[in-house]
C-alpha cells in the first residue's frame, strides 16, 4: 500500500461553544492532546476511529491500527508499537 497520503478526519465530541475563537486560536493549545480520528488512506476514509496522540509536531498511532486499515507491516518503520506517522517519508498529517 502506497504512504501517497494518510489523513486523519478529527471526530470531536466537544461543542462549538469550547473551541477557541479564531482570534484567540494557537497550537500551542494543542501541543499534547489524546484525539480520536479517522484514519484516511490515499485520500479515502477507511471507517476506523482510533486514538492518535499528538506530542508537539508529531502525531503516534499504534502500528495494530494502520495494519488493521491494510497497511502492510513490512512498510512501517521499526518495530514498535507506537509509530510516529508524521516522520514517515511521504506522509501528510
Amino acid at each position: 500500500m502506497a504512504w501517497s497520503n494518510i489523513g486523519l478526519c478529527a471526530n470531536s465530541p466537544n461543542s462549538f461553544s469550547e473551541l477557541p475563537s479564531p482570534e484567540n486560536f494557537s497550537f500551542d493549545k494543542f501541543n499534547n492532546i489524546s484525539l480520536k480520528l479517522e484514519l484516511v488512506i490515499n485520500q479515502r476514509a477507511t471507517g476506523h476511529i482510533t486514538e492518535v496522540e499528538r506530542i508537539g509536531e508529531q502525531y503516534f498511532l499504534q502500528r495494530q491500527d494502520l495494519i488493521a486499515v491494510g497497511v502492510t507491516a513490512k512498510s512501517l518503520p521499526g518495530t514498535e508499537d507506537r509509530i510516529d506517522v508524521s516522520s514517515i517519508p511521504g506522509v501528510n498529517v
